[in-house]
């Protein structure tokens, strides 16, 4: 009996047998947006912690935003289809994050595909399908009231999310309603549009202080935007929260490395993905769920809504009691904290600790304070909950008698200055990660792993390298498909998938399997039958081969134990190699082709190799084409001395982190179009990858170097000041100069970017030129 046929009508005991004898563990699809973002890690995380409590599988359908406005982005979407498949039990929609550019009724329109399945959506309400949802309310209005009562603002901007949906319907309701419920005056010009994303945050913050309008404090809808609103008041010379408080709505963002550290609204998204979970499966047995289950948010107050600078002994907000009051003031702290049944009892020890250290010197406060942020950064990455008991031990000093003034104010200081320690513990733990990126950044840039090994198209030895790359990376379970033939995909509704696929690659448990290869099987089933087929817990995630519009197949990872990679880097690399592999073959099919149609071939021929020399991102020449290029320029001998110019694009990772991959694209995209508008149209301009680009220049000089180094920079300068981004695009130069008769080998040369990109980026920091 399969599970989809049996939720409806199975008890809690019949479930429990059924569990017990089937030979397979229940599949969750997850429809997803991406795996590599903030809510999205969070909502993976909270999956992959209940699917293995419940010993099931999970299958990540990792697409992008349906209606994305690059067609690159829209590729990605075309695993939705493959959602639909055999090897799925039930739904799990993660709505909100996909579906954000689509009208109600196309978000409704794209669920029902799946109607025939028990589905959970996250933040995204629709009649026949249950539904968990944030409480944008509770903590929104808990935060209005903290900042017209604590604080005694009275002028209040607001920047909204996007028009017509949830959450900023939602959250601009409490906003009216805490101001009139207050006696305040709701003042139109001073709300401005932001859509939930940093681009269109930045205009509306730079009309708002356009308009020279005195405000106390700028509620954000959402973190994003509060970020770059502080951006921009720093740019103008403001300070946060002397000149106005600002407040965000998310706290998955990290604190501020510069200004103050945002009080915002914690909304759990990971809980919210668990909660997700057990909806799911009481709905697969049987029992009876609610149409809508509501999570509540909690505010978490951190500097800049004002609080750390002007809170003194005496001021206790209405909520407070006395910090050493006895149990009941223990009670009170930790209830205020809106903390999981899991977390209680460590946060009781937490405070107990602290209270202890209180008596003590201040040195002793700090190193009990220091410990314990430690043990939260290193469970959670999250010491939200701790500044925010410090606060609450604050409040709570006015209302203990039995301490001296001087105790009261000595305590005071050691609280207040525990935020400071708490932000530097922060700080440490952001660069630590920092340091784990440039880690991620020496994996990223060794992403060339197949290319830089590849010395040609050898299919055998390709998927010898993919097996040893995919082990170094952590993953032990990969599945590569082709489908019969290609498809081309521009939206979702203008494609049919080929009704059969073939695996070209298994590996399972680190074991290559060679029995299913080659054979056909139906493209709905992903992989043929019986690979899927076990008891274990698992969690898989699907993404497309695609070059261009033209798809090719699919590429199935194992997630159980997440590598320490992008993903969608993995797949880059992957799939420009199977898709050059592929296209050489056809290149040689088409050369048999000549004796019986010389010109229809020779057309092929030239369409196959330009496919396979190009960069599907940016249309610049790949590694692959580079290569061939160069090398029959220096056989040639023509043009010496050749400079090889390395250019590394800056800032992608802040890019990728504070908008977005796609932004991210977009920035690549830009950079590989403005270095070949600079360069001349006998120079090879390529993408080796990721953020790298070379340049190879014939009859150039060093003394042309300085020269083209300022054009260089000049062009991207002038693309910075006329473009309407919130970022910068910018990038540094390294280069090698190829004198003829020059023996090093091309590979040895591209091998030293690194070494010369890192010093012209330092030359830069420093304000020093390229020599």
């Amino acid at each position: 009996m399969g599970y989809k046929y049996a939720y409806r009508m199975v008890s809690q005991r019949e479930w429990e047998i059924l569990m017990a004898n089937s030979n397979q563990a229940l599949r969750v699809g997850v429809l997803i947006n991406t795996l590599d973002g903030y809510f999205q890690r969070a909502v993976l995380d909270g999956l992959q912690f209940k699917a293995q409590q419940e010993g099931l599988k999970l299958l990540f359908i990792a697409g992008h935003s349906i209606n994305a406005p690059f067609l690159f982005e829209r590729q990605f979407n075309i695993v939705y289809d493959l959602g639909d498949n055999p090897h799925i039990d039930a739904v799990i929609s993660a709505t909100a994050y996909f579906q954000s550019d689509l009208t109600r009724e196309e978000s409704i329109r794209f669920i029902n595909r799946f109607s025939h399945l028990p589905t959970i959506n996250l933040n995204f309400e629709m009649p026949g399908c249950s539904s968990v949802m944030i409480d944008n309310r509770t903590g929104f209005r808990e935060l209005m009231h903290h900042l017209i009562h604590d604080h005694g603002y009275k002028h209040f901007a607001f920047m909204k999310g996007s028009e017509g949906t949830i959450d900023a319907n939602e959250r601009f309701d409490v906003y009216r309603r805490c101001l009139a419920e207050a006696g305040l005056t709701y003042d139109p010009r001073l709300v401005v549009q932001g859509n939930f994303n940093q681009y269109d945050g930045r205009n509306a913050m730079e009309e708002l202080l356009d308009r020279r309008l005195p405000f106390d404090v700028l509620v954000s809808a959402n973190d994003g935007m509060a970020q770059v609103a502080m951006a921009v008041a720093v740019e103008r010379g403001l300070r946060i929260p002397q000149d106005f408080a600002l407040t965000g709505f998310d706290d998955l963002l990290s604190l501020s490395k510069e200004g103050p550290s945002l009080t915002t609204i914690n909304q759990p998204i990971r809980q919210q993905a668990e909660m997700a979970f057990d909806v799911l499966l009481a709905k697969i047995r049987g029992e009876h769920v609610p149409h809508i289950t509501t999570l509540p948010t909690r505010m978490v107050i951190r500097q800049s809504c004002g609080c750390i600078a002007n809170f003194h002994i005496g001021h206790s907000p209405s909520s407070a009691a006395g910090a050493g009051a006895g149990q009941n003031s223990h009670e009170k702290i930790i209830t205020s904290l809106q903390l999981t049944p899991e977390q209680i009892p460590q946060y009781r020890d937490y405070l107990t600790q602290l209270e202890l250290a209180l008596q003590g010197d201040e040195q002793g406060f700090e190193d009990c304070l220091s410990k314990i942020a430690h043990s939260c950064l290193m469970q959670a990455g999250d010491i939200s909950h701790l500044q925010a008991m410090l606060l609450s031990m604050y409040h709570h000093l006015a209302g203990v008698s039995e301490f001296s003034r001087e105790a009261l104010q000595r305590f005071g200081e050691y609280l207040l200055g525990g935020q400071i320690v708490l932000s530097n513990a922060q700080s440490v733990f952001n660069v630590r990660e920092t340091l784990l990126e440039d880690s991620n950044d020496w994996i990223r840039r060794e992403l060339g792993f197949l290319n830089k090994r590849m010395s040609g198209f050898n299919h055998q030895k390709l998927m010898d390298l993919i097996e040893q790359s995919l082990q170094e990376f952590g993953i032990p379970t990969a599945f590569i498909a082709l489908y019969s033939a290609p498809t081309i995909f521009e939206s979702l509704n203008e494609h049919s998938l080929p009704g059969a696929s073939h695996l070209i690659f298994a590996m399972r448990d680190s074991v290559r399997l060679e029995d299913d290869l080659n054979k056909p099987f139906p493209t709905r089933n992903l992989v043929p039958a019986g690979l899927f087929n076990d008891q274990a817990h698992q969690t898989l995630a699907l993404f497309p081969i695609f070059q261009h519009t033209e798809h090719y197949g699919y590429i199935i990872f194992d997630l159980t134990v997440m590598p320490s990679v992008r993903l969608e880097l993995i797949r880059d690399e992957i799939s420009t190699c199977l898709i050059s592999s592929i296209l050489v073959a056809e290149l040689a099919q088409a050369r048999d082709m000549l004796k019986m149609d010389l010109d229809t071939a020779a057309r092929l021929n030239e369409r196959l190799v330009h496919l396979a020399g190009r960069d599907e991102l940016t249309g610049l020449y790949n590694r692959r084409g580079f290569f061939s290029l160069a090398e029959q320029q220096i056989v040639a001998g023509k043009g010496f001395p050749m400079i090889i110019i390395f250019a590394d694009l800056d800032g992608l990772k802040i890019i990728n982190d504070n908008f977005g991959h796609i932004e991210g694209d977009f920035a690549i995209r830009k950079a590989g179009q403005l270095l070949a508008q600079i360069f001349r149209t006998t120079d090879i301009v390529c993408r080796l990858g990721g953020d790298e680009f070379v340049i190879l220049s014939p009859e150039c000089t060093p003394d042309d170097l300085l020269s083209i180094k300022r054009r260089v920079y000049k062009r991207f300068d002038a693309f910075n000041v006329k473009g309407d981004k919130p970022y910068r695009i910018a990038c540094s130069l390294g280069y090698y100069v190829l004198e003829e008769g020059d023996k090093t080998p091309l590979e040895m040369i591209l091998s030293r970017a690194d070494q010369y990109l890192y010093e012209e980026k330092k030359r830069r920091k420093s304000g020093r030129d390229m020599h």
